[in-house]
């Protein structure tokens, strides 16, 4: 194969000369932003060869690890490969993948991974001060790098081994709380860093229950608990309550925090489980049992501190469907929520109260306004008081079956709204309807919470994303992005989490205590054996 050099001469393409005579089967060729190099993409990996005086001067050739090849990924195209503005430097992306060579020597430097999926085109941003790399992916994101520091050590990002399941986040205390399968990850929202500030937590696991003391990193107390579907705090965080549903009963326990001994335990029957709620006045337990006599689903009431049985109401009201949620609401309500609507029912009064169209159960602190997010499409902002639509954020579009997620952020000027299928988030102005922001993220995710300032997103991966909103019409929100520690560098976090850490100061003494054995070991195949040596570390 040859590879002749044209050029375009009065309206007519002319020859100029033969680049290579004896080149072999390439997949594509393209030409560097100032025309002084070409570069073909071949199977074991890229070949470039120069055209001018400014260029790369001789024949360069650009092998990939035996692991790895190019492939045809479209008609006349394959992966690209790109040189940094000295011309000392070949950038490629090959599958998800990102390869850094050194030109003048012909050896790979580094190659790390770029994106989640495969990357699709690569480009280079060389004019001015620019001296940028800018890849695509078929994880739907488009990143920049600079090929001024590309080579340098890549920091490590902290993360879960498992994907994260639920979040929870204290503002004040400016943390987040993770869970995974097998383990709690306490986060700082200023830092990004694994902290230890929380005094107590509960976890489930292996059929046990366990208080941990993240402060000395040990079980405080534990107990035979098993199957737990369903576990959260009351009064005033001293009692725990967990559901356990086992076959068609369910087994409601309440323990104290500290001791973890048993206050009461609630057994019933059920048809489904469901989770149970708590009303706003925390007053009454509620689970959605089921009548073996009359064969259908009711509401069993229970006393929150005593755990006794007060009463039962049957489900009689219009259009009655499945239950998938119950909600606490307007102190001693219960909103029984379905696909279509929610049911209020009153349970002072034992009765049906009223239906609320296409309220999912989200509502704000003082509950005057709930959000919509109907398995239909769309998005709506509620009157929980009158039950109308006081805003439509997203129409009602048949956007197929994924998942979704809606919510309010801490301060409730901002609605969110997550979609499986479009992996993305968008966000609205709460009064106006209006969105600011579309973000697209590269991964799945599970979990999702919020701060008055920013979303936190939990991943299938196991990491943890925080996006900050800067809503550009309030001033304050600029300013606090801009003095995000990340972005003035205040915060040395390294020397942080070898201080508040005793983990990782384990980790850090263990690893210094390998290498100083190794060392000795190799000392004492030296010396004669009647020397001895002494090693201690405190």
């Amino acid at each position: 194969m040859s590879i002749v050099k044209h050029g375009l001469q009065a309206g007519n393409w002319t020859k100029l000369g033969l680049i290579s005579s004896s080149a072999p089967d390439l997949y594509q060729l393209s030409l560097t932003n100032d025309k002084e190099n070409l570069i073909g993409s071949v199977v074991e990996g890229f070949i470039i060869w120069p055209l001018g005086p400014n260029g790369i001067s001789t024949l360069t050739k650009l092998n990939l690890p035996t692991e790895f090849r190019n492939v045809i990924s479209r008609p006349a195209g394959s992966n690209s490969c790109i040189i940094n503005k000295e011309k000392d430097k070949a950038i490629a992306g090959v599958r998800e993948y990102m390869f850094i060579w050194d030109v003048h020597s012909e050896t790979l430097i580094k190659y790390f991974k770029a994106h989640y999926g495969r990357i699709i085109h690569m480009s280079s941003l060389t004019e001015g001060d620019w001296n940028c790399a800018v890849s695509s992916s078929m994880d739907r994101t488009i990143k920049v790098w600079s090929m001024s520091n590309i080579v340098e050590q890549v920091y490590h990002i902290q993360k879960h081994e498992n994907q994260i399941e639920k979040l929870e986040v204290g503002e004040s205390a400016g943390l987040a709380v993770s869970m995974t399968r097998s383990n709690v990850g306490i986060w700082n929202l200023k830092t990004g860093e694994l902290t230890t500030n929380i005094s107590k937590v509960a976890v489930s696991e292996s059929d046990k229950l366990y208080i941990w003391s993240l402060t000395n990193r040990a079980v405080v107390s534990a107990t035979e608990e098993p199957g737990i579907e369903q576990m959260f705090f009351n009064s005033m965080d001293l009692r725990i309550i967990t559901a356990r549903p086992l076959e068609n009963q369910v087994y409601i326990s309440c323990r104290e925090v500290s001791t973890l001994n048993l206050i009461y335990d609630i057994q019933t029957y059920i048809k489904k489980f469901r989770q149970v709620c708590v009303t706003p006045d925390n007053y009454y337990l509620v689970l959605l049992g089921y009548d073996d006599t009359a064969r259908k689903e009711q509401l069993s009431i229970y006393h929150l501190y005593k755990g006794t049985y007060l009463f039962r109401i049957q489900l009689r009201y219009p259009q009655l469907r499945d239950v998938y949620r119950l909600v606490g609401f307007n102190q001693f309500h219960v909103a029984l929520i379905d696909s279509e609507k929610a049911n209020l029912i009153n349970l002072r009064e034992k009765k049906f109260s009223r239906s609320i169209l296409k309220w999912s159960g989200e509502k704000t602190k003082d509950q005057n306004y709930g959000l919509g997010a109907p398995a239909r499409g769309g998005l709506y902002l509620i009157d929980l008081k009158s039950g109308n639509i006081s805003a439509t954020y997203i129409e009602q579009v048949n956007e197929g079956v994924f998942r979704r997620n809606a919510g309010f952020t801490e301060n409730e000027e901002y609605v969110w709204y997550y979609h499986s299928g479009r992996k993305t988030i968008r966000l609205f102005r709460t009064l106006e309807g209006v969105m600011i922001s579309n973000l697209c993220i590269a991964g799945d995710i599970l979990a999702i919470a919020s701060t008055s300032w920013s979303l936190l997103a939990g991943g299938v991966d196991g990491s943890l994303s925080m996006y900050c909103i800067a809503d550009p019409r309030i001033q304050e929100k600029r300013n606090l992005l801009f003095n995000l520690p990340s972005r003035t560098g205040d915060l040395d976090t390294s020397q942080l989490m070898l201080r508040r850490n005793p983990l990782v100061r384990f980790r850090v003494a263990a690893r210094v205590s390998i290498l100083l054995l190794r060392r000795l070991e190799r000392l004492r195949q030296r010396r004669p054996k009647s020397e001895n040596d002494i090693c201690s570390i405190s």
